[in-house]
Parts: structure tokens; C-alpha cells; sequence
């Protein structure tokens, strides 16, 4: 239970230091209307090259100082103006692009761990974002201090718990080819890049669809709770789960995921004369999509297990990890600009009005990946489960009590205004432009 705290907190402080990150390169950017000359600062996402100059391999301290790291820049961007936010999170997410291929090559690590703990980061955010009505409480706010408290927890579990490696010896003697290398890479910085689009954050969904919030959060936190039971008591399912299997969940996971999308979005005329536009009429079968998203999530869970057994078993050079997952960072860094072109296209030269009213095309690229990377798989069937599950059941209480939280967190910060009264004739409106929290400094400033 100890690793998977460990590894809950570092998954929890990478989606939240890379959210940081692309939230103050994109505040730097709405200042001009324009890319930011702040945009350099997304070489943070290729520190995977660094691993290239190890031939010989890298000590296992160094997983100390990457983990540290990660926990370092945590525990200070909160107390920074917007440009310190920008390179320290950034900072922190490289470190954290150093940390897996380098836990990857030292292989002291259960697959079933690793997963558990991943399920744990993402069930902490949705705890932190609904206690906090979509603001991370854990980063705004008099609680901000809940960081330093879990950090110093994640110190004190840190040198127990990365530990013992395989011997050095039989770390390397590579058995995969370069693609399956990078299928498994690429899958596993895919899931963590899907998770952190939507699911870290359960009100975003909510959004997209106009879904009922409270269902949103109840059937996500009942799947992340499914997810430890299935890696709790589970193994013998995992280990008997085909990669066919596995392919098909992943298919039916990616559709229901476009499908959610691609209803809402509005298909925007060209000619200013086609407006004004209103929104079109969704039929309320459309609301099974985000329902059966939610209920196929676990594969993603699944998916990155397997993808780091995968990689594990296959022995690959530190080198080679260091190669692979710096390509997979690329693909991570054109999802975000991608995600990001469908808000701000008329700012970006050539190639931003292609991706106007493309949300949905976004995440069909990033489901797809995911999809493509288990034909990684395939020939790798006898991944090392065996004795992989985990053995903590207080754990799975710990999950459903996160749930069972997260659900009267959200419920008690409901949006409560204040109804019109029964006569009223007017309705009045005020618009104006919020510049999305920030002041004309750049600085975060909601009032």
C-alpha cells in the first residue's frame, strides 16, 4: 500500500504540474493574442533525450532525484507569479518524463502497482476538483498546503519504496524491436495525456455535454474504484485478457469517447452573415455516449498496465527508453497545441483555422493511438502477471471512501443561485471579458 501512495501522489503532482504548465504558457499567450514567445518553454517535455547520454546506465538514486524533483517544483508553484508557475511545473513535468523510462529500466516495480497507483493520482484530482468546484484545492486557495503535506509523505516513502532493482547485469539484453518499443511508450504517455484532457477532471465532461454533473462524478469515481478491485483481485483476469481482447475494449472505449465530443460541437459558418448561430437541439440519446465513455474507462488503466509490463519484461536499453519516450513526448506535445488550436486558431498562422470546430478530432486521434499501440501487444502474450496482483484491500476502502467524498464535496459546492421571483418581466444581461481569470499582467486573478 505504501508504493501505491507513493505513486499516487507523483501521478496526482504530474497532472497537476502539467496542467499548471499549459495554463501559463496559454495565459503568456492570450496577453498578445498571439503564440508567446514563452512557447520555448515546452523543451521541458524533451528531457527524455538527457537518458540518451547514459550508456552505461544511471544509478537507482537518480529515480530519487527525478521523484524529488517532481515534489520539489510542486510544492512551490502555488506560491509564484505565472512565469515562476511556467518553469517550475515545467520543470516538473520533465522531471517526471525522467522518472518512468528510468523506474521502466530499473524494473523494482509491479505492474499492478504501477497501475493501482495511477487510479489513485486520478481518484485524488477528482476529490481535490470537487471540494474545490473545479478549482484544484490542493493548488488555490487557504488548503493549498494539502501539496507540501503530501509531499512530505510521498519523501518518506520514497527511499523505502524505490529500491532493490533487478540485477544490473540482467537490467538490459533488449527483446523488443524498436516498434514495439515505442508502441509501448507512446501508449503509456497517451493514456496519461487522455486522462489529463477530461477525466482528471470530472466537471469538464460535465461541460462538454450538459450532463448531469453528479452523474459524471458518481460513475467515474465508481469506475476508479472497479479499477482497484480489478487489479486487487483481478490478476487472474488480466492475466487471461487477450490482446484481441483488449483491442476491441479499446475501440469501443474510443468511439463512445468521439461520440461524446462530436454531437456538441457546432459547425461554425464562414460567412459572417450566417450568424447569429444558436446552439442545436441534442437528442437525449446522446447522453448514453458520455455514460458508456465513463463505464469503459478502466481500459485505460488496463492499458497502461500492460503497456508498462510490456516494457518492463522487454529489457530495453536506458538509451533506447530515453529515445522512445522522447518521440512519444513529441506526439504528447502536438496533442496539446492540437487542443489547444480548436480555442485560439485565429491566432495561429497557416495551420490554426484547420483545427477550428476539430475538438472532436483531437481525441479521436488520441483514442486511435492508444488503440494502434496494443497491436503492441500482440506478440507478447505472456506478460509476467502471475504474481502481480496486489495484496491491500484496505485500499479499496480507501477508494470508496475518496468516492463517497468526492461525491458530497460536489454536492455541497453545487452552484446554488438565487431563483428570479415568480412576477419578474426583465431579464437582464452583462457580458464582458474575463480574460479567463487573469489580470492584463498575466497574473492569475479571479476576483
Amino acid at each position: 500500500m505504501a508504493a501505491i501512495t507513493l505513486f499516487g501522489i507523483l501521478f496526482l503532482f504530474f497532472f497537476q504540474l502539467i496542467s499548471d504548465f499549459v495554463e501559463a504558457i496559454y495565459a503568456f499567450g492570450l496577453l498578445g493574442t498571439s503564440i508567446p514567445p514563452e512557447i520555448v518553454s515546452v523543451l521541458f517535455l524533451f528531457t527524455p533525450l538527457l537518458l540518451l547520454f547514459f550508456r552505461k546506465g544511471i544509478f537507482l538514486r537518480s529515480l530519487w532525484v527525478f521523484g524529488g524533483l517532481v515534489l520539489f517544483c510542486r510544492i512551490l508553484t502555488p506560491l509564484l507569479d505565472t512565469r515562476g508557475v511556467m518553469i517550475l511545473s515545467g520543470m516538473g513535468v520533465g522531471a517526471f518524463l525522467l522518472f518512468l523510462p528510468t523506474l521502466i529500466w530499473h524494473r523494482n516495480t509491479k505492474p499492478a502497482t504501477l497501475g493501482t497507483g495511477l487510479a489513485f493520482g486520478v481518484s485524488l484530482s477528482v476529490l481535490f476538483r470537487t471540494l474545490g468546484s473545479g478549482f484544484d484545492i490542493s493548488l488555490n486557495g487557504p488548503l493549498s498546503g494539502i501539496g507540501g503535506i503530501l509531499a512530505v509523505i510521498a519523501v518518506s516513502l520514497m527511499v523505502k519504496e524505490l529500491a532493490d532493482p533487478v540485477d544490473g547485469k540482467a537490467r538490459d539484453g533488449q527483446t523488443l524491436g524498436f516498434g514495439r518499443l515505442f508502441g509501448g511508450s507512446i501508449g503509456l504517455v497517451s493514456v496519461l495525456i487522455l486522462l489529463y484532457f477530461a477525466f482528471t477532471a470530472p466537471n469538464v465532461i460535465a461541460r462538454w455535454t450538459g450532463v448531469s454533473y453528479t452523474m459524471i462524478v458518481s460513475l467515474l469515481v465508481a469506475m476508479l474504484v472497479i479499477s482497484s478491485i480489478l487489479f486487487f483481485k483481478g490478476s487472474r483476469i488480466l492475466r487471461s485478457l487477450s490482446s484481441a481482447n483488449l483491442l476491441v475494449w479499446n475501440l469501443c472505449f474510443t468511439i463512445a469517447l468521439v461520440l461524446t465530443v462530436l454531437p456538441h460541437q457546432i459547425d461554425f459558418p464562414a460567412d459572417p452573415g450566417g450568424y447569429p448561430l444558436y446552439e442545436p437541439a441534442i437528442s437525449t440519446m446522446w447522453t448514453l455516449a458520455p455514460i458508456a465513455m465513463i463505464l469503459l474507462l478502466p481500459v485505460l488503466l488496463v492499458d497502461f498496465l500492460f503497456f508498462y509490463a510490456m516494457l518492463v519484461d522487454g529489457k530495453p536499453t536506458l538509451r533506447a527508453l530515453g529515445g522512445s519516450f522522447a518521440l512519444a513526448s513529441t506526439f504528447s506535445l502536438v496533442m496539446i497545441f492540437a487542443q489547444a488550436f480548436t480555442t485560439v486558431y485565429a491566432y495561429i498562422p497557416v495551420v490554426g483555422p484547420f483545427f477550428r470546430d476539430k475538438f472532436w478530432l483531437v481525441f479521436l486521434v488520441l483514442g486511435a493511438v492508444v488503440t494502434l499501440a496494443v497491436l503492441s501487444l500482440r506478440k507478447f502474450s505472456n506478460l509476467h502477471l502471475k504474481e502481480q496482483g496486489i495484496s491491500a484491500p484496505n485500499l479499496i476502502w480507501l477508494f470508496i471512501l475518496i468516492g463517497v467524498v468526492s461525491i458530497a464535496g460536489m454536492r455541497w459546492r453545487a452552484a446554488d443561485p438565487y431563483p428570479p421571483p415568480d412576477d419578474a418581466r426583465e431579464l437582464k444581461i452583462l457580458t464582458y471579458n474575463i480574460q479567463q481569470g487573469y489580470n492584463e499582467d498575466g497574473q492569475k486573478n479571479f476576483s
